[in-house]
């Protein structure tokens, strides 16, 4: 049986289709960005709250398409977007054949298989539903069905905002083919929307007047560098695919001459007004977007999942260039090609990310619902702020009887929400940073009592600095004096140090006494404050704050100065290991500051623990080290 286009094409699609079942059957976790799951709710629950299929913010293509299978679940809203990416892939294929390419199937391996690409398939985003209509319309406009073209790229702008940009990109490329009757439908979308959404909002261009995002969003996620996007380039393609792409595109630039010359023929109007101007304009419009800090839109690699199928069009072409240079030779020509698919397969495996496992801040609110639903709180009313804890809590997130979402605190006593025995659920970084609601702030609150507080493995920082935690809050009246950290430990180096201790104490500098402790490059760690977890005062879990005064005289040397707070089990392997660096503090050289670690230790896990409290010095001048200080709180009081 002779292999062709025709023939390979759909057994590849079968493979891949078999093979990211597999990748799901064998996850075992939900990750990615919290907009997945909100995204999710929003679908799950369009048939229970109708107005929700017209959410600006959910994205209403998304919603309508996604609703029917997202009622079986979060595994069936990752199914409808593996469903669109499958399909994304075949178009990408159907194109490829039009453009004439003599290894057009390999397009949907180059598709499937970017790795930004597989790994938002795996979630409820709205970039991969984006792709399939964007490369249908064009797969549409090169078989010459201009009208059906029209309408779909119509509608893409329903799917994600920035499609607006494409029915204008459509505009250039209809007028050079004369398919001017074509044009009016580019509104179809806009049409169709207007009315239907006439009973919910009133305005019939309220695409445009109730628009989600706003200065707001600028103001929380700042602005970055207008390079981002093209330095992500090797997380986002990795190398074999980007190698691929700069040749392709290098051929396609230099055929320009040649294309530009024959546009009368729709494969080269495609190529030159609509796949290489469209890739190349998202990305230059997203990298605006972020170095401007504009409609509150943070720098993230997944939005370019939105144009990855075009990418994987312009690989081709280095693909197709590279095989016609080895075709004379059919072993080289096999092995070559064999290397490339097997390695673009391969990459995207090398990420940790597929098969899916929960992501480090789910872990946290999945351990705290899991404490919930066993407590005699499970069934309180909650406010939250995070769309985790609904998802996990495995109840109607819009609900009012069961919970309700704050987005914002600001000017705004939180419990004056609550009503008694009502809970709040605060997470670092939607009701902290973004809803302008402090930790601290909570626990000087007299109406609020802490019920307990969860954290990572292992300690990251969110938006904003901070230290990701979740905390949960009851409307209660509370004991005010258990609200406060108590010192239970203090090192001043001063007195109490082994010999080997005594050769790096520094007369030099002091923050307290008459001396500090020296730590180089050949001294890299403190004196540690260590005991088994069962010695730590409280009972259960308690909230320990350890603190460290710290002089760097280095102007330039700044992040190589750790706080440790490391938890080994009996057999002295790590358990948890949380650490706080020297440039999450604002400081100025040659003054001393605190720098300071906080975390929720439950004294009976593991079971005959230790924990070790030290400073790590990983830079290679000095910093001098003083005053070492252990207080705690205790969680879960009444």
């Amino acid at each position: 049986m002779k292999f062709t286009d025709k023939t390979l094409a759909p057994i590849v699609l079968l493979i891949s289709t078999i093979a990211l079942i597999g990748v799901q059957w064998l996850s075992t976790g939900v990750d990615g960005e919290t907009d997945s799951i909100t995204h999710y709710q929003i679908a799950r629950y369009a048939f229970k709250y109708p107005s929700f299929f017209l959410n600006h913010w959910g994205k209403p293509l998304f919603t309508i398409l996604a609703s029917p299978l997202s009622q079986f679940g979060y595994s069936g809203a990752i199914a409808f977007n593996l469903l669109c990416g499958l399909l994304s892939a075949w178009f990408a294929y159907l194109i490829a054949k039009r453009l004439e390419y003599r290894h057009a199937w390999v397009a949907i391996i180059f598709t499937l298989f970017t790795p930004v690409y597989l790994f938002i398939m795996f979630t409820s985003l709205t970039e991969i539903l984006f792709s399939l209509v964007l490369i249908a319309s064009i797969y549409l406009f090169i078989s010459k069905r201009f009208f059906a073209a029209s309408i779909l790229i119509s509608l893409i702008p329903f799917a994600r905002t920035e499609g607006m940009m494409y029915i204008v990109l459509f505009i250039p490329a209809l007028i050079w083919m004369k398919q001017y009757k074509s044009l009016p439908f580019l509104l179809t979308g806009f049409i169709l929307f207007s009315i239907s959404g006439w009973p919910m909002y009133h305005d019939p261009l309220w695409f445009f007047t109730k628009m989600p995002y706003s200065s707001a969003g600028s103001d929380l996620y700042g602005s970055g560098s207008f390079w981002f996007y093209m330095k992500e380039m090797i997380f986002i393609l990795n190398y074999p695919l980007l190698i691929l792409f700069i040749t392709g595109l290098s051929v396609i630039v230099f055929n320009l001459r040649t294309g530009v010359k024959n546009l009368s023929d729709i494969k080269n109007v495609t190529l030159y007004f609509l796949i290489i101007p469209a890739f190349l304009g998202f990305i230059l419009a997203q990298s605006i977007l972020w170095w401007q800090g504009m409609m509150g839109v943070l720098g993230s690699t997944r939005f370019i999942a939105c144009v990855l199928p075009l990418s994987s069009l312009i690989v081709l072409a280095g693909f197709e260039w590279i095989m016609e240079k080895a075709k004379a030779m059919k072993f080289i020509y096999f092995v070559l090609a064999t290397f490339i698919i097997t390695l673009v397969v391969y990459k995207p495996f090398t990420y940790d990310k597929i098969p899916m496992k929960t992501g480090i801040n789910f872990a946290v609110m999945e351990k705290l619902t899991d404490w919930l639903k066993t407590s005699s709180y499970s069934k309180h009313k909650a406010l939250y702020t995070d769309p985790m804890y609904p998802f996990y809590m495995d109840i109607d997130p819009f609900d009012q009887q069961k919970c309700f979402k704050v987005y914002t605190f600001e000017n705004i006593d939180p419990a004056s929400l609550l009503k008694p025995g009502e809970l709040l659920i605060w997470d670092a970084q939607f009701a902290g940073y973004e809803g302008h609601l402090p930790f601290d702030s909570l626990m000087k609150n007299n109406n609020l009592r802490l019920l307990n507080i969860f954290t990572p493995s292992e300690s990251f920082t969110i938006i904003g600095g901070s230290k990701y935690k979740l905390a949960v809050f009851m409307k209660a009246p509370r004991d005010t004096t258990a609200a406060v950290y108590k010192q239970f430990y203090l090192n001043d180096f001063e007195g109490s140090l082994t010999e080997e201790q005594m050769k790096f104490v520094s007369t030099e500098k002091q923050s307290s006494g008459k001396q500090s402790i020296l730590l180089t490059a050949l001294n890299t760690y403190s004196p540690a404050a260590e005991a088994k977890l069962q010695n730590l005062p409280g009972a259960g879990t308690i909230s320990l704050r350890a603190t460290a005064r710290i002089l760097n005289p280095s102007q330039s040397e700044k992040g190589q100065i750790i706080l440790v707070l490391s938890i080994d089990d009996p057999d002295h392997k790590v358990y948890r290991y949380i650490i706080a660096k020297d440039s999450e503090t604002a400081y100025t050289s040659g003054e001393w500051f605190n720098i300071t670690l906080t975390d929720v230790v439950d004294r009976n896990v593991p079971e005959n623990g230790n924990y070790k409290v030290y400073v790590w010095y990983t830079g290679k001048e000095k910093v001098f080290v003083d005053d070492l200080k252990l207080e705690y709180m205790q969680v879960g009081y009444e």
